[in-house]
């Protein structure tokens, strides 16, 4: 397992698409907190006492990282399919389910350095320009549901990368699912809307929207982590069942 961590972390570090996405990313970022302050200032608005730290909860649910996520998980997942790279890695004495798990934690510390990059850029800026302000009393446990979420997304896409093997079609299901599901819900609860029933955060990014607003209370983020824990789950284990039952 070490040997093939070891090999995956070389291959991942090694892809130019990382570095591209990575930059896209923060350039996203940096222009996001410069259109919001210009924003702000036009309009003599005040976006709370907390910029700077309430910035770090809207870089995960802007959008761009959930696409980019989405881009890169295929494009590492696929290439060894397309390249045949996995059935060498197989026939060294690795299990598909070995193979599958290690390229999970490569693909969750990826995430993760995004969404960190993006959140120190973006504090930076933040405090650069409107100051540092005082950070809310649940900003810890927010921003670690927020890394929860991302880990759900990766079990996402990964599910799609190795179900469709190829590209495009699991960047572009990758991309479309989430924004179809989301049209779903809100269609639906409108066909609720006699009900006090809230469906929004079935889906990760209504998840990640509730979780960058100013007041989120223990009832919304104990929604947040079972959700992303059923992804995680549901995903995870479909996943594993389509590498292992698939021929390669």
């Amino acid at each position: 397992m070490k040997k093939l961590m070891k090999f995956e972390l070389r291959q991942l570090f090694r892809m130019k698409s990382f570095y591209i996405c990575l930059l896209i990313s923060m350039a996203f970022t940096a222009l996001s907190v410069i259109v919001n302050v210009f924003i702000a200032k036009e309009t003599g608005t005040q976006q709370g006492s907390a910029l700077a730290f309430d910035s770090l909860l809207s870089v995960v649910s802007n959008g761009q990282l959930e696409i980019l996520l989405a881009v890169f998980v295929s494009l590492f997942i696929c290439s060894d399919y397309m390249e045949g790279t996995i059935k060498n890695v197989i026939s060294h004495g690795f299990s598909r389910g070995q193979v599958y798990f290690v390229k999970y934690i490569n693909l969750i510390l990826t995430g993760w350095i995004f969404a960190i990059c993006d959140m120190v850029l973006s504090f930076v800026m933040m405090v650069a320009m409107r100051g540092v302000g005082t950070p809310s009393a649940n900003l810890l446990s927010v921003l670690l549901i927020n890394f929860l979420i991302i880990v759900a997304f990766v079990s996402l896409f990964q599910f799609f990368a190795v179900f469709f093997r190829k590209n495009g079609g699991a960047i572009a299901v990758g991309i479309v699912f989430p924004l179809c599901l989301s049209i779903v819900i809100t269609v639906f609860q409108a066909l609720l809307r006699n009900t006090n029933l809230d469906l929004s955060m079935v889906s990760l990014s209504g998840c990640l929207s509730v979780l960058s607003g100013a007041s989120v209370t223990v009832k919304q983020m104990g929604i947040s982590i079972l959700s992303g824990v059923a992804y995680i789950l549901l995903f995870g284990i479909a996943g594993m069942f389509v590498i292992r039952r698939r021929e390669l």
